[in-house]
């Protein structure tokens, strides 16, 4: 939830985003405000994960969307199981992956707006 303003007993609104698979509706004060349509991708070589068109990973097992956490350099990451190992990796290059397909060794990926946290394969070339 995020605060997004107050009513006229002046407690506090929130904005609440409902979601189902494979999508959610954005609910504000009781009204229907838009649709919020996310598509699931597998992530190559991490089969029991998700990447979203939003730029968030699932767990296929559980359906649970991953949180992780954010880096000190400002970028978002999850622990993910590949084959037969456990690892750290960053949400923007997941959803690359899941997305454009991997990319060739020594490459970067770029978030065009420069926002870090911005991880939508729309944002990440």
């Amino acid at each position: 939830f995020f605060s997004a303003g107050s009513n006229q007993l002046g407690k506090p609104e929130f904005a609440e985003i409902k979601s189902s698979r494979p999508s959610g509706v954005l609910v504000l004060g009781g009204k229907h405000l838009m649709t919020i349509d996310e598509l699931w991708r597998p992530i190559p070589d991490y089969p029991n994960y998700e990447a979203s068109s939003l730029g968030r990973i699932r767990s296929v097992r559980s359906g649970r969307i991953i949180a992780g956490s954010v880096t000190k350099e400002g970028y978002r990451q999850v622990s993910v199981r590949g084959p037969g190992r456990k690892r750290v990796a960053y949400v923007h290059r997941l959803v690359a992956a899941a997305f454009h397909g991997r990319p060739p060794d020594g490459y970067v990926c770029n978030h065009i707006d420069g926002k870090k946290l911005s991880n939508a394969p729309s944002n990440i070339e």
